[in-house]
């Protein structure tokens, strides 16, 4: 076999290993920025129930004024 023959296997085999690994780590890139959206969703509800909470803690107090 000659050394292009040796090349195009070579390609070949790189490529067998590179194409999953890369829809591998796609996948798992995935998967962080759906949990980073679900923690960034949570903390976005906290936000907005503590303002009620303030919100509605003023109100009694304005109320008992």
């Amino acid at each position: 076999m000659d050394v292009q023959g040796i090349g195009a296997i070579a390609a070949a085999l790189v490529a067998a290993i590179a194409v999953p690994a890369a829809l591998l780590a796609g996948r798992w890139q995935l998967r962080a920025a759906e949990e980073t959206g679900r923690v960034g969703i949570a903390q976005a509800e906290a936000t907005y129930r503590a303002a009620l909470d303030a919100v509605s803690a003023e109100a009694s107090v304005a109320h008992l004024q």
